[in-house]
């Protein structure tokens, strides 16, 4: 077996995406999210995508990240860590640490470029899963092996839109929410630079970028609410993926009212709409929040793993 980067041979650039779905049984690379993680984040460098090749089968892989480019104000910040998206492992090839093999290498090559921590998987905007699904035993195993540590968690919920419809108390919010002076609207394509401006101030700068790309949509794929001409709150669905749901946020003075409910509502049938029937509310750890949805039909526990680099 040999490791080389996809910078090495970038002809097994379209054999990665099928292994991907072959190795990870609970994940689903679609040419849409492939191209997501590996040509549009602009942290991408093929020199840190690692493949294990058995004679001319590719048997592992691991997509390592550094945050070179984007967000701008966090490169400096976070000049000191890498991260890997994705580590996965042939299903007939588990026990035989490949993956050890593809972490010492990636772990090396952040070594020798002077970075000190490692994260698995939490590298928003660009991430397949907020972290590892602890389904996946065998990666798992190999993480502990080689010394990362839990340092978070997260869950997926997994929603089914069959026979969606909106609820009485639902209703009764946004009709209250009216009769006191909020608006709540679907922004027009002008807005963007001030919504995306306050999301960023309010939030976070990787929501921001979240809810830019929901205006690269036909039509912008995100509700706000404004009160006396202010942004109150927004909600963002189809965004990174078709059928993700997420960010929603409402301005800390405007909570207790049911505006973040109001808001959550208006995107999920703005998904039915649109021809969803199963959608996720990815990485999050609000989960009292989405109790509220009937139709919860899968959930999915991620643990965020770091570990500490030694020169």
């Amino acid at each position: 077996m040999q490791i080389i980067t996809l910078a090495e041979e970038p002809g097994w650039e379209a054999e990665l995406q099928k292994f991907l779905n072959l190795s990870l049984a609970k994940d689903f690379f679609t040419e849409h999210m492939f191209n997501r993680i590996m040509k549009q984040d602009p942290n991408m460098d093929a020199r840190f995508v690692y493949l294990a090749i058995e004679g001319d089968v590719l048997v592992g892989a691991l997509i390592g990240v550094r945050r070179i480019k984007a967000p701008e104000e966090l490169v400096e910040p976070q000049k000191e860590g890498g991260w890997i998206k994705v580590l996965a492992v042939h299903p007939e090839k588990k026990g035989q640490k490949i993956a050890d093999e593809l972490l010492k290498a990636y772990e090396e090559a952040l070594i020798e470029e002077g970075r000190r921590f490692v994260r698995v998987s939490d590298f928003a905007s660009w991430h397949v899963t907020a972290g590892l699904d602890i389904s996946y035993e065998h990666l798992l195993e190999a993480y502990y092996r080689n010394g990362y540590a839990k340092a978070g968690q997260a869950v997926d919920y997994e929603i089914d839109l069959t026979g969606f419809q909106i609820p009485a108390y639902v209703k009764r919010y946004e009709k209250k929410l009216l009769e006191n002076g909020f608006k709540i609207y679907r922004p027009a394509p002008e807005e963007e630079e001030e919504v995306t401006a306050w999301v960023k101030k309010t939030f976070s700068p990787f929501w921001a970028y979240e809810a830019g790309m929901a205006f690269r949509n036909p039509e912008p794929t995100i509700w706000i609410a404004r009160k006396d001409g202010e942004i109150a709150g927004f909600s963002v669905y189809s965004a990174l993926e078709p059928e993700w749901f997420g960010p929603i946020g409402v301005d800390p003075e405007k909570r207790g009212k049911g505006l973040g409910t109001v808001l959550l509502y208006r995107s999920l049938l703005s998904m039915r709409l649109l021809g969803e029937r199963l959608i996720v509310i990815p990485w999050t750890e609000h989960l009292f929040f989405y109790t509220q949805l009937s139709r919860t039909v899968g959930i999915r526990h991620y643990l965020i793993l770091s570990k500490n680099l030694k020169p």
